[in-house]
């Protein structure tokens, strides 16, 4: 039998993410955690790169601010 490769889609987490995001803007790292089953280095990890993407901004302070979904 051949060996079947797999290769995760980068795509998928962050899709997600950005869905949730725009579902409620104050949604917590926990809450994809829970609802996805992805693990916290993975989903903060994909958070910086859409922010670093411009894709997700901060507004306000670590505690009671917001995320919001550009563009």
């Amino acid at each position: 039998m051949g060996r079947r490769l797999w290769r995760k889609s980068r795509e998928k987490p962050r899709e997600k993410i950005l869905v949730m995001v725009r579902s409620s803007p104050f949604v917590a790292t926990v809450e994809p955690i829970s609802t996805y089953r992805f693990d916290a280095p993975g989903i903060e990890w994909n958070m910086r790169r859409l922010k670093h993407r411009g894709v997700l901004r901060r507004i306000g302070p670590d505690k009671g601010g917001h995320r919001e979904v550009v563009g």
